[in-house]
């Protein structure tokens, strides 16, 4: 049985492209997890129901400016923590945390 663990949920705070609002998202929870040291030296999985989000972290550049600064970001957080984080794509109605946006 696998148990879900909400670790943020509420409104973005900047009205800019959903692109660049669910890397950001990836980029906080990499630096939140890379903050306990017992975290550090992990794989982990972060589903992910937005593709442009999912094939730039994977293939790790984009043709977009902002996004590579967020992928940079990324990158950063996760070799400081030494932290290999896999974000598959799935579709938003089998996402586990899909209910956390619809709360507000």
């Amino acid at each position: 049985l696998v148990r879900w663990h909400a670790m943020q949920a509420g409104r973005w705070w900047t009205e800019d492209h959903i692109d660049l609002g669910e890397l950001r998202a990836v980029v906080r929870m990499l630096q939140q997890t890379g903050a306990f040291v017992s975290c550090h030296d992990r794989v982990y999985f972060a589903f992910n129901d937005n593709s442009t989000t999912s094939g730039s972290a994977t293939k790790g550049r984009s043709s977009s400016w902002p996004i590579n600064f967020l992928l940079r970001k990324k990158t950063a957080a996760a070799l400081v923590a030494r932290i290999s984080l896999i974000l598959p794509w799935v579709e938003s109605c089998r996402m586990p945390a899909d209910w956390l946006s619809r709360l507000i």
